[in-house]
């Protein structure tokens, strides 16, 4: 048991803390719940839908390793308060056979957002709802019998929002950041592969990773490149209870903007562990229930961070094997 997972695990840190790999600490939830590549659902052919909700709260003001005080105000840099985001993401997905299989992914985000704008003393704020990017995935699973190896592909579409302005104070009628719309306008491609097994037939681990890259930039702006790793571990308890535990890397580069403050104040990288629980409640439904807890975070510049992340959701089959 020791000698399959310790291989996976070292891997996972290693790349956590290299200092070539880049991530923004602000980002999205990293979480892996993707029932097929962790092998619950591998196998059934025809279509799964499932729903996805995620809270992200920014609240934690951090520079580098550390968190740091607000600054006195006015200030020569913008001082961002808080960003409170809920993630709703609808995804539907068809297996054709035992090889080929395609998934979508349809987010529509909640945010509100705070910050002191450079030169300003008060708050502007905006609270904005709206469709993000779409993501489309195909995935091929040949590699093996028991499909416990894919690779993925595919596009993050430019569906999102870019018209989220300030609702009030003194920056109210004006755009927010590019790296806070909900769309960014770009063409990313997606490339990816998992694995799973079992140590023994009461515990499993699974794998994934992920990386993006825009194709283009759009009105001067252009996402930083990411890489997303998961490692997860699992525990049989009954056929209707499995706790997990994920550990959670997302690394992400510079993104390339107009503003050369919004350029500095971006990437990173960050660890997280995320204990959780998955529920087979029968006939085809599955449910599951997580918290993220940061292990690591380093940022460049000043930006906000989450203390915690909670995701929670349920999915259900209409396949067959």
């Amino acid at each position: 048991m020791l000698r399959r997972f310790v291989p996976p695990m070292l891997w996972l840190v290693v790349v956590a803390m290299s200092p070539v790999a880049h991530a923004c600490s602000s980002c999205g939830c990293t979480l892996n719940t993707d029932l097929g590549s962790q092998g619950v659902v591998s196998g059934i052919r025809g279509w799964r839908i499932g729903l996805r909700y995620d809270i992200v709260d920014q609240d934690q003001l951090r520079s580098g390793d550390s968190t740091v005080a607000d600054p006195a105000l006015p200030s020569a840099d913008e001082v961002e308060r808080r960003t409170r985001n809920g993630y709703y993401t609808l995804s539907l997905d068809y297996t054709f056979n035992r090889r080929w299989g395609v998934g979508m992914e349809l987010p529509y985000l909640d945010r509100y957002h705070s910050t002191v704008a450079e030169g300003d003393a008060t708050l502007s704020t905006s609270d904005s709802q709206s469709l993000s990017d779409v993501r489309v995935l195909g995935r091929y699973t040949g590699f093996a019998a028991d499909m416990s190896t894919g690779l993925l592909f595919g596009l993050k579409l430019p569906t999102g929002s870019k018209g989220t302005r300030f609702d009030s104070g003194p920056q109210t009628g004006k755009l927010v950041d590019r790296s806070l719309q909900a769309g960014s306008g770009t063409t990313d491609v997606l490339l990816g592969m998992y694995h799973f097994d079992d140590f023994n037939g009461s515990s499993g681990w699974f794998a994934q990773a992920m990386y993006q890259h825009s194709l283009r930039v759009d009105a001067g702006f252009k996402p930083g490149d990411s890489l997303n790793l998961n490692l997860g571990l699992r525990y049989y308890w009954s056929d209707s209870l499995t706790p997990q535990l994920q550990f959670n890397v997302q690394a992400r580069s510079h993104d390339t903007d107009a503003d050369p403050s919004a350029h500095a104040n971006s990437g990173g990288r960050l660890l997280y562990v995320s204990p959780g629980v998955t529920f087979n409640a029968g006939e085809g439904w599955h449910g599951y229930l997580f918290l993220q807890f940061p292990l690591f975070q380093h940022v460049y510049g000043l930006q906000l961070a989450p203390t915690r992340l909670i995701s929670a959701g349920f999915s259900h089959s209409f396949g067959q094997e």
